[in-house]
C-alpha cells in the first residue's frame, strides 16, 4: 500500500516484499492489546465503581478514547515501518 501510494514500484523479491514486517506485527499487536486494556481502563473510570452496564454513548467514548491514547505508542511504530519498508534497514 505504501509502496503503491509513494509510487514505488511492485517488488516481488522476499526480502524487499517483507521489509517491515516485524514492525507491522509489533504495531497490530500493540495496538490491539492497548486499545483492549485501555477501553476496560477507561469504562472502568466512567462507572466510578458503580456495577452498571454502559449506555452506547459512554462505550462509544471510551472506545474512542483508547484509540486515541493507543495512537501515541502505535504511530512512531507505524513509522518504522514505513522507513524500514522504504529504505530496508
Amino acid at each position: 500500500k505504501n509502496a503503491s501510494q509513494q509510487g514505488l514500484p511492485f517488488e516481488t523479491n522476499p526480502r524487499v516484499l517483507y521489509r517491515g514486517y516485524s514492525a507491522n506485527c509489533l504495531n497490530n499487536s500493540t495496538s490491539v492489546m492497548l486499545q483492549f486494556v485501555g477501553t476496560g481502563l477507561v469504562q472502568k473510570a466512567i462507572c466510578l465503581g458503580e456495577d452498571r452496564d454502559l449506555t452506547k454513548a459512554e462505550q462509544l467514548a471510551a472506545a474512542f478514547s483508547s484509540g486515541y491514547l493507543s495512537g501515541f505508542i502505535c504511530g512512531p511504530i507505524e513509522l518504522a515501518m514505513i522507513q524500514q519498508q522504504r529504505k530496508g534497514t
